[in-house]
């Protein structure tokens, strides 16, 4: 069974790693891409000028697999990335048991200066 993509997204009945803004600008379903060997649905949220999230829903499952803030800044983007995986059963939730931070920026934006 494929979980079916919907038209909106609301942050109610969703698990908080995922912050929603309470009005985003936009959503939208833009492509199915590939994380880690398995088709997902991406879908962009934009907030405002600024911040945008990219989450990465499991075609199959329906399940979260990957979250990316971009935050536009004078510099260029700064991502941060956040993939989930290893979901088990809590309670009759599914929770992921593995989630790893990225930080997928293309310049450095801290640590010591020489």
């Amino acid at each position: 069974m494929k979980a079916t993509p919907t038209t909106t997204i609301t942050p109610e009945g969703l698990f908080s790693p995922i912050k929603i803004p309470d009005s985003p600008s936009r959503a939208i379903l833009i492509d199915v891409a590939r994380i880690n060997d398995r088709e997902s649905y991406q879908v962009i949220i934009e907030d405002s000028s600024t911040p945008s999230i990219q989450l990465f829903f499991d075609v199959e499952s329906g399940l979260l697999l990957r979250q990316v803030n971009v935050t536009n800044t004078m510099l260029g983007p700064l991502n941060v990335q956040w993939d989930f995986s290893d979901y088990g059963d809590v309670s009759g939730l599914k929770l992921p048991f593995l989630i790893r931070t990225s930080d997928v920026s293309s310049y450095e934006t801290g640590g010591p200066q020489i």
